[in-house]
C-alpha cells in the first residue's frame, strides 16, 4: 500500500492548493477554475480504496479508472491520461520500481497524444521533464534518489513555463496545470521517502504576493465560451476521425481512452449543442458536462458582489441577463428517446419542438457532479451563495442541492437554498428580484428574507394549448386529462402557495383561456397591485402577440422562450404570465 499512500499524499497536497491554482489560472483561458477541476480528480483519487494485499498493477488500474471518471477540464483530463498511461505501461509480470519508471515514459507519451495541438510551457512539458529525469537518473542512482532528482527537474520545468508560454511570460506567472502536477509529485515523493509533507510547499517559483493578494493579470475574454466534456461509447473506435470532426467546432481538444468501449472528450467550443449532435452520430453519449468559461472569466475578473446567485434551468430568463448579472445556472438533464441533453446548453426548445411529435422526452434534476463542481468553484469567489430552485413539489432539485451542501459540509452562513415554490417565468422573476436586492447592498440574511417575501407575492398563470404533454408528464391526472382533451378544453394552470399545480379554469377555446388570464392581470393592474411582470412561451404565436399588446409594457420585465424542460411538461403553444405583487 506504499504506492497508494504516496498517491493519496500527492492528491491531498494538490487538493489543498485549490485556491492558489485557481488564482493563477490564465492559460488557455483565464476562467480561474484549474484548481477546482484538478480538485475533482484529486478527490476521486482520495476516494479510491483497495485491499492491503492488492498488487501494484491493481492499484494503478484502479487509480486510472478513478482519475478518468473524476477528471474535469483541460488539465484534469490530461492528468488522467498520464495516470492511465502509467497503468497501461506497467508490467504486471515484473512488479518492481524499474517497471514503474518505464511506465512513466508511456504515461507522458499518452498524455501528449491525447491532445490535438500540444502546447509547450504547460502541464505536458512538466510531465515530460519529470519522466525524462526519472529515467535518466535511474541508470546511475537508486529509485529513491531518482525520485528526488526528478522532483527537482519537475520544479525547474514549472518555472520554465513562464518563459516557454507567451501569455505566461507576459504576466510573469507559471502555468496552473503544471504547478498542480508538481504539487502532486512533491506530495508523492515526500510520502514515498517517508518525509513529512509541508502543506505550505517550499516551492518559490513566484512571489507569495501573487498568490495571496488580488493580482491583475493581462488577459482577455475566452474566444470559445464553453468548456465541454463528453463520455462516448463509439460505434467505431477511430480517434483520428473523431479528432478531425471535433476540430471544426473548437480547440483545446483532449481525447482520452477510458476503456475499450468508452472515450472521454474535452473541447472548448461556442456550440456545445453542435458538438453533441456530431458525437451522437458516432455513438451513445454516456455523460456530458459544460462550463461557461465566459461567465467564469467575468466572475474572476469583474465581479465586485459578495453574494452569488444560482438557479436551475427551469427558471426562464433572458440569456444576456444571466451572463451580465453573473447568475450561475444548474442545467436540468433531459432525455429524448435515450439520448441525453443538458437543458439550455446542449439543447434548446427549438430542437425539441421539432422532435416531440415523434419522440418521447422527460426531465430529471441536475447531476451531482455539476452541483458539486459549481459550489467548489464558487467557494473561493464569493462570501455568500444563494440558490433559488424550482418548486420542490415539481422537482427533486431542491432536496438534492440541500443534500449536496450537507454532504460537503458547507456552512449555512456561506450558502442558503431557497425553494421558490414556483417555476418558469415566475421563478425567473424571483431570480431577477434577488439580483436587484443584492445590487443594492442588502446584507446576506436580509437578502434571504426579502427573496422569501417576494416569493409569497408572486403568481403565475399558464394557458395550456395541448394537454397531451401534461398527461404524459403526470402533471394532471390521466383520466381528467383525457376527458378534457376529448372535449377540446383549454385549461389555465397555476401554482399554489406550496408550489403544487392547481387548475384555475377550463375554457372551450384557446382565446377564451387567454382572455381569462388577461382579465385577472388587468384587475390587478387597475388596483395597482403589480410590481413586475414576465412572460414565457413555448412557441411564438398570435396568443403571445395578443398578450404582449394588451399588457402595460412598463410592467413587463421581459418575455422569453421557455426552457426545453418546460416545453416537455407544458407542451407546445403554452403561454405563461407571472408577476410579483407590490407589498401591501
Amino acid at each position: 500500500m506504499e504506492l497508494l499512500n504516496s498517491i493519496h499524499n500527492g492528491a491531498q497536497l494538490t487538493l489543498d492548493k485549490k485556491e492558489e491554482l485557481n488564482s493563477i489560472n490564465i492559460f488557455p483561458v483565464a476562467d480561474a477554475d484549474t484548481g477546482t477541476n484538478i480538485s475533482s480528480l484529486m478527490q476521486a483519487l482520495l476516494d479510491f480504496r483497495i485491499s492491503n494485499n492488492s498488487t501494484i498493477k491493481e492499484v494503478l488500474v484502479g487509480i486510472s479508472d478513478a482519475s478518468i471518471l473524476g477528471s474535469r477540464g483541460n488539465s484534469g483530463l490530461i492528468f488522467s491520461q498520464f495516470l492511465n498511461g502509467l497503468s497501461e505501461g506497467f508490467n504486471e509480470l515484473k512488479e518492481d520500481e524499474t517497471s514503474f519508471i518505464k511506465a512513466s515514459s508511456i504515461a507522458a507519451k499518452k498524455a501528449r497524444e491525447s491532445l490535438i495541438d500540444p502546447k509547450e510551457g504547460t502541464i505536458i512539458s512538466v510531465m515530460d521533464a519529470w519522466t525524462n529525469s526519472l529515467n535518466i537518473a535511474s541508470s546511475k542512482n537508486s529509485f529513491e534518489s531518482s525520485l528526488i532528482i526528478a522532483e527537482k527537474a519537475c520544479k525547474i520545468e514549472v518555472d520554465n513555463t513562464k518563459i516557454k508560454n507567451k501569455l505566461l511570460k507576459k504576466n510573469n506567472i507559471v502555468d496552473s496545470g503544471a504547478l498542480a502536477f508538481y504539487y502532486f509529485i512533491n506530495g508523492f515523493t515526500s510520502s514515498y521517502l517517508n518525509k513529512k509533507v509541508k502543506l505550505n510547499s517550499n516551492l518559490e517559483i513566484f512571489p507569495e504576493s501573487m498568490v495571496n493578494n488580488d493580482v491583475s493579470f493581462q488577459t482577455k475574454e475566452p474566444e470559445k465560451r464553453y468548456c465541454s466534456e463528453f463520455i462516448v461509447a463509439p460505434e467505431q473506435n477511430n480517434l483520428d476521425l473523431l479528432k478531425e470532426r471535433l476540430s471544426y467546432f473548437g480547440d483545446s481538444i483532449v481525447i482520452g481512452a477510458m476503456s475499450s468501449d468508452r472515450i472521454k472528450i474535452h473541447i472548448h467550443t461556442n456550440t456545445p449543442s453542435l458538438v453533441l449532435e456530431s458525437l451522437v452520430k458516432c455513438g451513445k453519449i454516456k455523460y456530458q458536462k459544460v462550463d461557461d468559461m465566459l461567465l467564469q472569466y467575468m466572475i474572476s475578473n469583474n465581479d465586485e458582489s459578495e453574494i452569488a446567485v444560482v438557479t436551475d434551468s427551469i427558471a426562464d430568463l433572458p440569456s444576456d441577463f444571466l451572463l451580465q448579472k453573473k447568475v450561475s445556472v444548474l442545467p436540468m438533464n433531459i432525455s429524448l428517446d435515450g439520448d441525453q441533453f443538458l437543458d439550455k446548453i446542449t439543447t434548446n426548445s427549438d430542437y425539441f419542438y421539432t422532435k416531440l411529435d415523434i419522440a418521447s422526452g422527460n426531465t430529471s434534476q441536475p447531476s451531482i457532479p455539476s452541483i458539486d463542481s459549481l459550489f467548489s468553484y464558487l467557494e473561493g469567489k464569493y462570501k455568500h451563495v444563494i440558490v433559488i430552485t424550482v418548486s420542490s413539489q415539481l422537482s427533486g432539485t431542491y432536496q438534492l442541492v440541500k443534500q449536496r451542501i450537507k454532504e460537503k459540509g458547507y456552512d449555512s452562513s456561506w450558502i442558503q437554498v431557497i425553494d421558490s415554490k414556483l417555476n418558469s417565468v415566475a421563478q425567473g422573476l424571483i431570480v431577477q428580484n434577488a439580483v436587484q436586492i443584492i445590487s443594492e447592498g442588502c446584507p446576506f440574511k436580509e437578502t434571504i428574507r426579502e427573496i422569501e417575501s417576494s416569493i409569497e407575492r408572486t403568481f403565475i398563470y399558464v394557458s395550456i394549448n395541448d394537454l397531451s404533454y401534461m398527461i404524459k408528464s403526470g402533471r394532471i391526472p390521466t383520466r381528467l386529462g383525457k376527458w378534457a382533451k376529448k372535449l377540446s378544453l383549454f385549461p389555465v394552470i397555476s401554482l399554489n402557495k406550496k408550489g403544487n399545480g392547481v387548475l384555475k379554469g377550463i375554457y372551450f377555446t384557446r382565446l377564451m383561456s387567454i382572455k381569462a388570464v388577461m382579465k385577472k392581470i388587468n384587475k390587478m393592474e387597475v388596483r395597482k397591485e403589480i410590481e413586475s411582470l414576465g412572460i414565457a412561451y413555448t412557441t411564438k404565436s398570435d396568443g403571445v402577440k395578443s398578450i404582449l399588446s394588451k399588457i402595460n409594457s412598463e410592467k413587463v420585465s421581459y418575455s422569453v422562450i421557455s426552457s426545453a424542460s418546460i416545453l416537455i411538461n407544458a407542451g407546445k403553444g403554452s403561454i405563461a404570465i407571472a408577476g410579483i405583487k407590490r407589498r401591501k
